[in-house]
């Protein structure tokens, strides 16, 4: 199963634009300086980061479960 975490995609023009219309829409919208919103190479990085963290995560759980449901292997 993937998770896309990073599911907006801001187009560099059309934010821009919206600087152009509003230029202190960063502040009042902080969200809108998360580089990942228009790099999409940070983008794909972050995915694979995501994607190891949750795969060490999911070992360590197993482990764990295993652990309690036969101590005797430990």
């Amino acid at each position: 199963m993937k998770i896309d975490v990073f599911a907006h995609v801001l187009l560099p023009q059309f934010y821009q634009k919206m600087l152009a219309l509003d230029p202190a829409l960063p502040q009042k919208m902080p969200f809108l300086q998360n580089p990942v919103l228009m790099d999409m190479e940070k983008r794909r990085l972050c995915k694979i980061q995501l994607s190891n963290r949750l795969f060490h995560l999911s070992m360590s759980i197993q482990k764990i479960i295993l652990k309690q449901s036969q101590p005797w292997l430990w």
